[in-house]
Parts: structure tokens; C-alpha cells; sequence
């Protein structure tokens, strides 16, 4: 018993000697190209995670994808069970006063195959405080830029897999979103996502084309289990002098998230397209949304090169 309690306890001062801030630098770049700085403990164990003032920058040269992130304080643990079987899951992580900036380069489809399969690296229970997002995409003539802002979360899961499942999976959570506001919430197996003052434009970056100056709003409720996901809600289009219908455009379809092994931006454009596809409007809406289908088609980026390209799951 002795000889055992001794040797765990040599693992475990082996284990955190291997954890030293300068090591966790060294893997982190000389793995991903990433250049790490935090104060703090950081990696204890190997399964618990804290930090203040953290920055990691990725900016390889050439035509590559770069980021930069930084947190004033970010803390989480990592899942002993999970790790035996081969999947990485970060319990509680809490991010505060974050900032990411995203450079786009590479074309989103062509990103898709790296993505993990279903249930490889999962996230439970993400909070974060006073976060915010810049997304530069010079793949898009412009080039295209969004700003996110005041983002708070509580309670959040996501799959990597799925990245875009993440506004579908948390208890609460809202942001600024160009000109608008988005906000999403859940309750057990049902959810909310209310999305207002935007326009069409500034999600596209593409206010100079036909119909993108049009303002919308929209509200989702769904509900469902883990594999697949009801939705149904209201879309309002307000054309150029702000019009719109009172009610809004009713819609619904079904998500299969074993078709959502996407990047974020082509998550979010899957759900877009499909709240346009299933739209029913009356009379007077028609011309509206087929305008905005028009444009929309015009202006979507390919999900993947061929139906080859999908990663089993």
C-alpha cells in the first residue's frame, strides 16, 4: 500500500513538473504554431487550467488563417474519463474580458475536413464576461468585417464538431451584433433566439447590392434532443423606409447536426438559408423574401468542394 500511495504521489509531482509554464509554451508552439504568454499557475495536473492576462497568437506567414485572443482571467478543467476513451472535454471553462480577433483566409469550406468528429472535444458549461469578437474574411471582397460585442454567456456547451450549436445549447446569453442585438436562452429540452436591428448587409458585408440595406429581425423557438433540433418562428424583412409586416413571416424546419459538421460562418449561413427556404409569406412579404433568397444565393460561400469532401462522423 505504502509502495503505491509513493508511487502515485512521484506520477503526480512528474506529471506537474511537465506542466511548468515554459514547457505547456514550448508545446503549444512547436505543435500548433501558437505563441502562448499567461501569468498564473496554469496547467495543474494536467487537469485543471488558470490563468490572467493570457495571449496566444497565431500568425504564420503567407496566405494562412491568423488570430489573436487575449483574457483577463480564464480558468478550466479538463475531463480524466473522457481522456481514457479518446475525447477531450473542458468542464466550467470561464473566460473574462476576452477579446479574439479572426483573420480569414482560407476559403471556410476547405477548413470543414479538420473539424473532429461528433463528441471529440465538446465544451459544458462556458461563461463568459465582457467578451468580444472581430472577424476580418478577405475571401470576401470588401474585405468583409463584423464586430460582436458586450458578449455574455452562462451556462453554454458546444461541439467542436458543430461550432454553430453553441446558440442553440446555452441557459442564457446575448451580445451586440453590428448595428443589433442577439439573444438565446434555454429551458431544459426547449430554447429561444431572438436576433433584431440588422440588416442584411451587415451580416454580409455587402450594403451596395440590391435589398442588402433591408433591415430584419427574427425570433426561433426550438426544442428537441441532441441529435436533432425543431425550430419554428417569425422572420420580419423592413424594406428601405422601414416597413415590414406586423406579424412577421412564419417558418420551420428540422436541424440534423450530423449535417452540421461546419465552420461557425457556414453554420450560421446553413441556418440562414434554411429560415429563407422555409419562410411561408403572405401575399405582400412574397416579393421580399424572394429578393432576399435571390441575393443571398448570389452571395453564399460553398459549404464543401464536393459531397466527397464530408467527414464521416
Amino acid at each position: 500500500m505504502l509502495t503505491a500511495s509513493i508511487t502515485i504521489f512521484a506520477l503526480l509531482i512528474l506529471i506537474q513538473l511537465s506542466c511548468t509554464r515554459g514547457f505547456v509554451r514550448w508545446c503549444v508552439f512547436h505543435l500548433f504554431q501558437v505563441h502562448l504568454d499567461y501569468e498564473g499557475p496554469g496547467m495543474i495536473l494536467g487537469l485543471w487550467f488558470q490563468a490572467r492576462n493570457l495571449r496566444a497568437i497565431f500568425a504564420p506567414d503567407g496566405g494562412m488563417d491568423r488570430f489573436y485572443f487575449e483574457a483577463g482571467k480564464i480558468h478550466f478543467a479538463v475531463s480524466p474519463l473522457h481522456l481514457l476513451f479518446g475525447r477531450i472535454l473542458l468542464l466550467k471553462p470561464y473566460l473574462a474580458h476576452t477579446y479574439l480577433e479572426y483573420i480569414n483566409r482560407i476559403d471556410s469550406h476547405k477548413k470543414n475536413r479538420f473539424l473532429p468528429g461528433r463528441h471529440r472535444i465538446e465544451f459544458k458549461d462556458l461563461d463568459v464576461v465582457d467578451g468580444s469578437v472581430t472577424v476580418v474574411d478577405e475571401t470576401i471582397p470588401g474585405p468583409y468585417r463584423l464586430n460582436i460585442s458586450q458578449i455574455q454567456l452562462e451556462s453554454a456547451d458546444m461541439d467542436l464538431s458543430t461550432p454553430v450549436d453553441l446558440f442553440f445549447r446555452m441557459d442564457h446569453g446575448h451580445a451586440l451584433i453590428g448595428s443589433g442585438k442577439i439573444e438565446a436562452g434555454r429551458s431544459r429540452e426547449t430554447g429561444f433566439i431572438k436576433i433584431r436591428g440588422i440588416t442584411w448587409g451587415e451580416i454580409t458585408s455587402l450594403e451596395r447590392l440590391p435589398l442588402m440595406g433591408y433591415g430584419f429581425s427574427l425570433s426561433a423557438y426550438h426544442r428537441g434532443g441532441s441529435n436533432t433540433r425543431e425550430v419554428e418562428g417569425h422572420l420580419r424583412i423592413l424594406d428601405g423606409s422601414g416597413a415590414g409586416s406586423d406579424k412577421g413571416i412564419p417558418y420551420s424546419f428540422r436541424i440534423r447536426w450530423s449535417d452540421y459538421n461546419l465552420t461557425m460562418d457556414l453554420g450560421i449561413q446553413k441556418l440562414i438559408e434554411n429560415i429563407l427556404n422555409s419562410a411561408r409569406p403572405g401575399l405582400m412579404e412574397r416579393g421580399l423574401v424572394l429578393g432576399s433568397k435571390s441575393v443571398f444565393d448570389l452571395v453564399k460561400k460553398p459549404q464543401f468542394d464536393t459531397e466527397s469532401d464530408k467527414p464521416p462522423l
